[in-house]
């Protein structure tokens, strides 16, 4: 009885080192399933994003166009008795250009109180210093997207004559091409004396 039962334990034993030896995983097997590092010296490794390098400012090609740039009111003041407006005049092209000096501005307005019928108001315009902000004779470089300022003034009363203005053309200084203008809707309400006050074009203040 206790050959047998010494039997029995020495098999028991032979099967337990075969399931061990049949269900573990082997050295080969353990590397094979490790996650692959890559060489610091293979071309994977290698491989790095090149990186991106911003591009300056765009050079100057010559004088802002009248098509070039996007007029748009910024605020509204009272100087010494004048309505002011500041107007931006934003560069929407895709190359960079300068401004220098006063633009050319055209008032218009309806022909009568009940006319649809808008006609150019027989103003004239006259130098500004735009509230004295700044320097009169810098020259602005613009990039896309940049904008220059300019001042717009003028009496809205008076005892002499007044006409409703509604809106002005605008053509960028020195630009060559006078059949080239944008028409700016604006509401002056009552302009003057037959007068209205242009600033040269500077940075913007407000």
């Amino acid at each position: 009885m206790e050959r047998f039962r010494s039997a029995a334990l020495a098999g028991i034993a032979v099967v337990g080192v075969l399931v061990a030896a049949g269900c573990g995983t082997s050295t080969r097997d353990t590397a094979a399933a490790r996650p692959r590092v890559a060489d610091s010296t293979s071309p994977a490794a290698a491989a790095k994003p090149t990186p991106s390098v911003p591009h300056g400012p765009l050079p100057i090609s010559g004088r802002c166009t009248t098509a070039e740039l996007s007029i748009t009111p910024a605020s509204r003041r009272t100087v010494t008795g004048l309505d002011v407006e500041q107007f931006l005049a934003t560069d929407t092209g895709d190359v960079a250009c300068s401004l220098d000096g006063s633009p050319v501005l055209t008032p218009y307005g309806p022909l009568t109180a009940t006319s649809t019928t808008v006609s150019d108001i027989a103003a004239s315009q006259q130098d500004f210093d735009g509230d004295d902000e700044g320097d009169t004779t810098v020259s602005i470089d613009l990039q896309p997207g940049q904008a220059a300022a300019f001042d717009l003034a003028w009496w809205p009363a008076s005892t002499v004559v007044c006409e409703q203005a509604t809106g002005f053309g605008f053509r960028a200084p020195d630009d060559p091409d006078w059949n080239t203008t944008h028409r700016v809707a604006y509401k002056f309400g009552p302009m003057c004396d037959g007068l209205f006050y242009v600033s040269t074009l500077r940075p913007p203040t407000r």
